[in-house]
Order: C-alpha cells, then structure tokens, then sequence
C-alpha cells in the first residue's frame, strides 16, 4: 500500500541586519518567495517588528529574533529558540 502525504516544507531563513537596507530587502524578498524569515535585529526591535508586520500583512510568515551576532552564546541561545518555535 503507497500511502502519500502532502508535507508542506518551509524554508527558514536568518537575516541579520534585516531591520533596514539591503537586509530589510532580502527578508522581503524571501518572505515574498515563502520563506519564513527570521528578522535579527540587535537594538532596533521596533524596526524589525515593522519589518515583521509588513511581511505578515502581505500573506508571508516572519519572526523578529534580537541577538547580537558577534556573541556566540546569544546565536546558540537563539537557534535554540527557532528549533523550539518553528
């Protein structure tokens, strides 16, 4: 018996610096292409929740993360947090 399942996969993306500029683009962009994008932010966690708001309202999936990237404590704590959530 073939028995088939319609799993539906969703690339998860991290995009650091992704509260402005060329960042802010690129999780657009992947989001816009069903992505769901992981918005790093450091300090600017309005920004990213904007970011964030403006992908979902247009039918894509994001999440705001703030960790500083330089600090490999705060990445291993944050990819814990995105095997737990998504």
């Amino acid at each position: 018996m073939n028995t088939a399942m319609n799993v539906e996969i969703r690339r998860i993306s991290l995009v650091t610096g992704a509260s402005r500029g060329i960042g802010a683009e690129t999780a657009r962009l992947l989001a816009a292409d069903g992505d769901h994008v992981i918005v790093n932010y450091r300090e600017k966690r309005k920004r990213a929740q904007d970011l964030v708001h403006l992908i979902t309202r247009s039918g894509g999936a994001a999440t705001a993360m703030g960790a500083d990237v330089s600090d490999e404590n705060a990445v291993e704590r944050s990819m814990g947090e995105v095997d737990e959530r998504l």
